[in-house]
């Protein structure tokens, strides 16, 4: 029965209590109102009201109970009055206080970056800065050194080139000048009674190794010599505007050279004792060429003449005429194959015509003689009598 009732009374307690933060929340969310302190009394009659309310007579269980819940609740409630009183007591804004918060925010800006207040810090940032630029111009400066040093090795180096020039060009004169002595070789300039002057290497006063003899102002020769002839390589210019640039042997042209007459005419071969002598190609200044052998400055031997009318004569060849056996190809397509003498056909022969006949027979001076068999392209064979 009495646990049924503490049951009740503390059921009606915590009613009670919950009623009260009810009213007290009441109260806080009205605290911007102007009749603040009026809503203040009426929370505190009320609080009395519950406390006799909650306060029954019967029995000290109850009661110490009761009590208890009482102090937590006073406890509460001043918690709640002062935080009313301390939100009570917040000065308006009016902006001052802003302001003020905003100065102390610059001030405490502005003394990060100020050196009076943190020269520590500012040393160490001068000091580092300071450290970058001096190695800023250190490095400028070891570059300008070393672009310096690139300029003047760019001229030693220059000037090394100049003078192993001049040196390798000094070493030849002395190996040359140290040959010429070897073989007894002085450079000096020959007059002759004729009027010829020869001007190079010498040898017992012989004109020996390179050097000019001038004939007279057109004619010349520019080469090397031999026991004081002209022998190797050399250059003849002659009187009559010809010029021959080949070898000599004993002073006459041997070896290989190439002739250029005045006329136009052009030789390139062979030459022994100053003729054509051997394998040569001659340019005629009519448009001829004749490509073969020589022999003591003639044609001779066998070789191919191309006629300027487009004929072609391959064949044998004896002292510039065609002589013994050869093929003339004619520039509309007939040919004659046979025996030649001085030019002419001569002796048995063959003439290929171009409608495909072919006839043979006898020549004699280019003259059909005898008897002459001719075949007919259509294998017909006629005997025709000359």
């Amino acid at each position: 029965m009495s646990s049924n009732h503490e049951d009740n009374s503390n059921s009606h307690a915590s009613n009670q209590i919950q009623e009260y933060e009810q009213k007290n929340d009441y109260s806080n969310n009205h605290e911007n109102n102007p009749n603040q302190d009026q809503s203040n009394t009426h929370s505190n009659n009320q609080k009395n009201q519950d406390l006799n309310i909650i306060t029954p007579n019967e029995n000290n269980h109850n009661e110490n109970l009761t009590n208890s819940h009482l102090k937590n609740t006073n406890n509460d409630f001043s918690k709640t009055n002062q935080n009313l009183t301390q939100k009570n007591s917040i000065t308006p804004y009016d902006g001052t206080n802003a302001n003020s918060h905003q100065n102390n925010e610059i001030d405490q800006t502005n003394s990060k970056f100020n050196p009076d207040n943190n020269n520590s810090n500012y040393d160490n940032q001068k000091n580092q800065v300071q450290k970058e630029l001096n190695n800023n111009n250190d490095n400028a400066y070891l570059q300008n050194q070393i672009n310096s040093q690139k300029e003047e090795i760019a001229k030693l180096t220059e000037a090394i080139n100049n003078l192993t020039t001049k040196l390798n060009i000094n070493i030849d004169s002395l190996n040359k000048i140290e040959n010429d002595l070897k073989n007894n070789l002085i450079y000096k300039t020959l007059n002759y009674p004729n009027g010829y002057k020869y001007i190079g290497y010498t040898q017992n006063n012989k004109r020996e190794g390179k050097g000019t003899m001038i004939y007279t102002d057109t004619e010349k020769y520019i080469g090397e010599w031999m026991n004081d002839a002209k022998c190797g390589k050399g250059i003849y210019y002659y009187n009559n505007g010809n010029k021959y640039d080949g070898f000599f042997n004993e002073g006459k042209r041997n070896g290989k050279g190439t002739m250029i007459y005045k006329n136009g005419e052009k030789y390139e071969g062979e030459w022994k004792n100053g003729k054509f002598e051997g394998f040569g190609i001659y340019y005629y200044r009519d448009g001829r060429r004749y490509v073969g052998e020589f022999k003591n400055d003639e044609i001779h031997g066998k070789g191919i003449m191309y006629y300027n009318n487009g004929d072609k004569y391959e064949g044998d060849w004896f002292k510039d005429s065609r002589e013994g056996k050869g093929v003339i190809f004619y520039a509309d397509g007939e040919r004659y194959e046979g025996n030649w003498f001085r030019n002419k056909r001569h002796g048995f022969g063959r003439y290929y015509y171009k409608n495909g006949d072919i006839e043979e027979g006898e020549y004699k001076e280019s003259k059909k003689v005898g008897k002459h068999k001719k075949y007919i392209a259509k294998y017909e064979i006629k005997d025709i009598q000359y």
